[in-house]
């Protein structure tokens, strides 16, 4: 008999622990340890294509982007190719941040519209 505790365990046995450990390692770092977008604080979402850690609601908002503009996937459940994962490394919410600050891209400007810039375009290029 499979119950609920079974479905749980195959899931946990899926996880890849590279990915695991990657976001680990990640949001041990304070910038990382807060969605990007809203600033809520443990986010599980992820825009691979600006490196960028997300909270479930900002997710949804980049997969309306597209997956040109924000390829979105989910830090716990999704699996990653190492491609992915090396671009998580290499990025971070700082990192995007400063980018974006460098190139004039005010910290207020809406969300739709900071995906837009020619700054982000260059960004996942």
């Amino acid at each position: 008999r499979q119950g609920r505790g079974s479905v749980g365990w195959v899931a946990a046995a899926m996880v890849d622990p590279v990915a695991v450990e990657v976001f680990r390692a990640a949001q041990a770092d304070p910038h990382n340890a807060a969605c990007f977008d809203s600033g809520a604080a443990c986010p599980t979402w992820a825009s691979v294509s600006h490196g960028i850690f997300l909270s479930i609601g900002a997710s949804g908002v980049h997969r309306s982007l597209g997956v040109k503009v924000s390829f979105v996937q989910s830090t716990t459940m999704d699996s990653w190719k190492p491609v992915h994962l090396k671009m998580m490394q290499l990025g971070g919410n700082k990192r995007f941040e400063d980018f974006l600050e460098e190139q004039g891209v005010p910290k207020d400007v809406p969300i739709r519209e900071r995906y837009q810039t020619r700054a982000a375009q260059w960004y996942r290029e």
